[in-house]
């Protein structure tokens, strides 16, 4: 049997490969390269730094099962990983693992679970006085109380995360893991909340002072030696757009339809570009309804039928009929209904051929 150290090295190498594979966006090398560490750690004697990176394996297949969005899979892997600690470890590992699966149940819009998930991961950090470890979770559960519709308790979560974070700010040592983004997505939740709320100026403010970080943060860069917990540049991209899209959405409430257009405009490049498809196809349907509003209805139609084009890429959208009430407006404002007394007709003729089985 090879010593010990010899297989925790060969173990430490495997990882450190797969973290390298998954900082260029390669999440298939990445997860074979860490199946491949999991295999090695089970064919050999366990000490107690083979398990911490047999768990830590087991974490980072998690994470590319949920951005692959193969959900049930990273379910599995976590309470695996969990199950490799231990049910009586109450430690630091095991809350970020709950929070992980948090991330997993947010993502599929399965709320009542991640509530769950994450409230567990709050007890273990505060059990700990982990600041990073509450900050971090208290601005997942604002997302999921802003999501069920419970603004004021999504208000005071991402309230008190704001309070610990500047709190690690003035602390002489770095956080190590709390990414860089940390506090332009706190400052975004904020924004949603106060939006929810009809508190638009508010919104408008926490939303503005969101996007210069993550503008910031896209245009600079950051160092490995400042920002260990790095964000990709598209993630930043992304998270600009959203920034973007929702600070359009209050300007269309509050009926300032130039700025809207305008952020929805920046928002919708960055989706394009980065392949999007539902947010690209939402924006491009907002885009329509400012085209509308301001009189300019052949310019509305365009962005409508743009949108129509996206929607019907995506998996189910037909059971989606909130997705573009707009363009039936826009249709009748064109009288194209007589298009679809044409269609129908056509549509008879093709049964009277067929036969009436057809549906």
């Amino acid at each position: 049997m090879e010593p010990t150290t010899s297989v925790q090295s060969d173990l430490a190498a495997l990882y450190q490969t797969g973290q390298a594979q998954l900082h260029q966006g390669q999440f298939l090398p990445a997860l074979k390269v860490f199946q491949k560490l999991l295999t090695l750690a089970q064919t050999r004697e366990h000490s107690d730094d083979i398990t911490a990176l047999q768990v830590d394996g087991l974490i980072e297949i998690g994470k590319i099962h949920r951005h692959l969005q193969h959900f049930a899979w990273s379910i599995k892997c976590f309470e695996r990983a969990l199950s490799v600690i231990g049910p009586a470890d109450n430690s630091l590992k095991q809350g970020g693992i709950h929070q992980e699966i948090g991330q997993v149940y947010w993502i599929s819009r399965q709320y009542s679970p991640a509530l769950r998930a994450y409230v567990k991961a709050l007890e273990i950090f505060q059990h700990h006085s982990d600041l990073e470890g509450i900050c971090s979770v208290l601005n997942h559960l604002g997302e999921v109380y802003n999501a069920i519709g419970l603004f004021d308790q999504a208000l005071r979560s991402c309230q008190k995360a704001l309070m610990i974070l500047k709190t690690l700010e003035q602390m002489p040592e770095p956080c190590p893991r709390l990414s860089p983004d940390q506090k332009a997505l706190i400052l975004y939740n904020l924004g949603v909340t106060q939006a929810q709320t009809r508190r638009y100026p508010q919104a408008l403010a926490y939303l503005s002072q969101a996007l210069a970080i993550q503008q910031q943060l896209h245009r600079h860069g950051q160092s490995p030696e400042t920002s260990p917990n790095q964000v990709s540049t598209q993630k930043l991209a992304l998270q600009s757009a959203d920034t973007l899209k929702q600070m359009g959405t209050v300007y269309l409430f509050q009926g300032k339809h130039y700025p809207a257009f305008e952020a929805y405009q920046k928002a919708e490049r960055i989706y394009r570009t980065t392949g999007q498809l539902e947010p690209h196809a939402e924006v491009l349907d907002y885009l329509g309804i400012i085209c509308y509003r301001r009189g300019n209805k052949s310019q509305a139609l365009w962005y409508h039928l743009k949108a129509l084009e996206q929607f019907k890429t995506l998996e189910n959208w037909i059971n989606q009929p909130e997705k573009l009430p707009h363009i039936l407006t826009v249709y009748r404002q064109f009288n194209l209904s007589n298009e679809g007394v044409r269609l129908y007709r056509r549509s008879q003729e093709l049964i009277e051929i067929l036969g009436s089985e057809v549906g």
